[in-house]
């Protein structure tokens, strides 16, 4: 007679089936509801023909860490899971017309570029706030570059990158107020961009933006059409209701997490340039500040001749501007972003677009994108971004016909 299994070696298996159910069940969640495809918002049928040519990842299946996924986790870890990349810039000191100073960090490519050097492919990368060529996520985006055999440039932003605020010109459009930057001010990247091509006329030049990078890129364009010498742009996470993103970032867990961490390096930065406008500006009433929305309306709206905060994010915003770019545009948001939520895309107008589409992953998070089970190679930012350089300087005439 067979022996039956005892009830204790039934107990036994107990915390062992119970760990396979729930890991089932987990499996079949992640990949009925997360592993999926990004919505893709594109009213140009040849732009869509040309990104499912040359962009193919925003059409297929995103794949984050079955572990993390949720925006939050994200957008946290994902700085801690990018393998760090030492790179060697040649740097640039440039004084703008109204007399204030921008570094730029080249990344030459002459090492990796078949492509002589009048004619090479030029990328301006443009980083998130407080963020310089030093922060390892740009610096990840300056090798994209160099590995394909493209020049690339880090614009830092006034006061960044070890640049100082000053004013030495009678242009100044602000009463010769020394000023850093603000998501509606165009001005620095029309300069940068402009230098760039007087220094390389025969090289085409695209841009990618991140973060508060992508607004202003999305400004510029915006304000300078079909006029911008530009092959393409490539916003990244970037914020298109300011309003909307403000309150989104002033909720608890989002103020916690991401608010306060950049408030404060706000406060830092003013600090190190409180000299320079002390004389202009209630210092000690700005370094009281708690959140973005307090520091824009104490400091950033004023220098730039907005009434407060509220005008200047009204006025800032991209979202009803899409119809006034004209250059090749792709746009990467994940509908999970803390800073920019999916309710604030404006997928709509997207829609009917001739010249802007925006892939909306569902997960992702702000400048996160991290891919695979152990996510410390390379990130959909940089698949994208390969992809989309690649196909614009390599390929213009696919779209342009």
């Amino acid at each position: 007679m067979a022996a039956t299994p005892s009830s204790d070696t039934f107990q036994e298996w107990i915390p062992t089936l119970a760990l396979l159910s729930v890991g089932s069940l987990y499996a079949a969640y992640y990949l009925k509801r997360v592993a999926s495809k990004p919505i893709i918002a594109c009213g140009n049928p040849k732009l869509q023909e040309f990104l499912q040519k040359h962009v193919p990842s925003i059409f297929q299946v995103y794949w984050p860490p079955f572990w993390c996924f949720q925006g939050h986790a994200h957008t946290i870890l994902a700085v801690g899971f990018r393998i760090f990349i030492s790179k060697t810039y040649r740097r640039e000191v440039t004084e703008t017309p109204d007399g204030g100073e921008i570094f730029l960090d080249w990344m030459d490519a002459d090492d990796t570029s078949t492509i002589n050097k009048a004619r090479r492919p030029t990328v301006i990368i443009m980083p998130g706030l407080t963020g310089s060529s030093k922060e390892s996520y740009i610096m990840h985006y300056a090798d994209d570059m160099h590995r394909l055999g493209f020049r690339s440039v880090v614009f830092n932003q006034r006061g960044y990158g070890g640049s100082k605020l000053r004013v030495r010109g009678f242009m100044c459009s602000i009463s010769q107020t020394p000023r850093g930057f603000c998501a509606g001010n165009t001005e620095d990247i029309h300069f940068v961009v402009s230098h760039v091509k007087k220094l390389y006329p025969d090289a085409p030049v695209a841009v990618i933006g991140l973060s508060i990078g992508g607004i202003i890129l999305l400004n510029y364009l915006a304000e300078y059409g079909d006029k911008a010498p530009l092959v393409g742009a490539l916003p990244v996470s970037a914020a298109w209701d300011l309003m909307k993103s403000n309150r989104s970032l002033e909720e608890n867990l989002n103020w916690l997490l991401f608010n306060s961490y950049l408030t404060n390096n706000l406060r830092n930065y003013l600090k190190s340039h409180a000299h320079m406008i002390e004389d202009k500006y209630d210092v000690e009433h700005v370094l009281q500040s708690r959140t973005i929305y307090q520091f824009d309306d104490r400091v950033t709206a004023k220098m730039f001749g907005y009434r407060n905060a509220d005008h200047y994010y009204t006025e800032a915003s991209p979202y009803g501007k899409i119809d006034k770019i004209k250059i090749p545009t792709l746009c990467l948001n994940a509908a999970d972003d803390p800073f920019a939520p999916l309710k604030t895309l404006p997928l709509t107008s997207a829609s009917k677009s001739s010249h802007v589409a925006i892939a909306v992953p569902q997960y992702g998070g702000h400048l996160g994108f991290m891919q695979g089970t152990v996510p410390v190679g390379k990130t959909l930012i940089s698949k994208v971004l390969s992809e989309f350089m690649s196909g614009v300087f390599n390929h213009p005439d696919d779209f342009l016909q």
